[in-house]
């Protein structure tokens, strides 16, 4: 289980990330949270529609897996086309890049609502 400390050190990382990647385009919206181990809930990756393509939010997905991997965090999240993405299944494809499964059959963690989530790297 994560310390308060620790937690306060990865929300620290978190607003540093989010603040690099503002300027390059990319709009990133997260928290951690202390529930079940530690977990880091993303509700919206967003790439300027004129970088999209480029790799760039491929980039800022590996910064933030990286940074939940650092301070021993799960992740989750739910694909969804509201902030200008062309199809679910096209962002499930995206996420599972990264070691997110379905939040559902043997994979189903009750601790979180999200739809995929990405275990501690322990």
């Amino acid at each position: 289980m994560l310390m308060p400390r620790d937690l306060d050190s990865a929300r620290h990382d978190l607003i540093e990330l989010e603040a690099r990647w503002a300027p390059r385009g990319v709009e990133i919206g997260a928290d951690i949270t202390s529930r079940g181990g530690g977990w880091l809930h993303l509700s919206r990756i967003v790439v300027n529609k004129r970088l999209r393509g480029e790799g760039v939010g491929t980039l800022a997905m590996s910064e933030l897996v990286d940074l939940a991997d650092h301070h021993d965090l799960s992740m989750s999240l739910s694909p969804a086309t509201d902030f200008g993405g062309t199809s679910v299944e096209r962002l499930r494809r995206f996420y599972r890049r990264f070691g997110f499964v379905s939040n559902k059959g043997r994979r189903k963690d009750y601790t979180v609502s999200a739809s995929m989530h990405r275990k501690q790297s322990r």
